[in-house]
């Protein structure tokens, strides 16, 4: 069974709370969503998919890139957080399936980023994480705008 998101969610708060996406699972989002950590407090999310690829996706039954908004991680995102062995798609309604604004997190290894409206990873302000190391641990396709963009 799927989860559904409808609307934005924000991990973070005073205690730095960890959302940790079980293996297997699937997340459909509906559009204009995103779902993001360490913007106003601190938070982390953890998606590893070893034992079970996660899936994020569209909501709808016909997807389309652009769909959803974006998995974001902002300023405040805490150290433990991943993206690893998931498929993200059907996003980028808003810069790309995944934005990344002034982190060096997540670690992001072994995923398949497709199918976005405009760029698989979008990378914004002075730190990011390493580009070719993304480049060389994840799988890129059918993204409009290309793989990683970079500030």
């Amino acid at each position: 069974m799927p989860y559904i998101i409808k609307g934005d969610i924000e991990v973070g708060g005073a205690s730095g709370p960890v959302l940790t996406i079980a293996p297997g699972t699937t997340i459909k989002l509906q559009s204009g969503v995103e779902l993001y950590c360490g913007y106003n407090n601190p938070g982390a999310f953890v998606a590893a998919g070893t034992s079970g690829r996660i899936l994020f996706t569209s909501w709808r039954e016909s997807p389309s890139p652009g769909d959803w908004r974006d998995i974001g991680f902002y300023g405040m995102t805490g150290a433990q957080t991943a993206l690893k062995h998931c498929l993200i798609e059907y996003g980028g309604g808003s810069n790309g399936n995944i934005y990344i604004r002034s982190t060096d997190k997540p670690d992001i290894a072994n995923d398949s980023i497709g199918h976005s409206a405009d760029w698989g990873i979008y990378l914004e302000g002075s730190t990011y994480p390493d580009t070719i190391a993304m480049r060389l641990t994840n799988y890129f396709y059918s993204n409009a705008s290309g793989d990683i963009r970079r500030p």
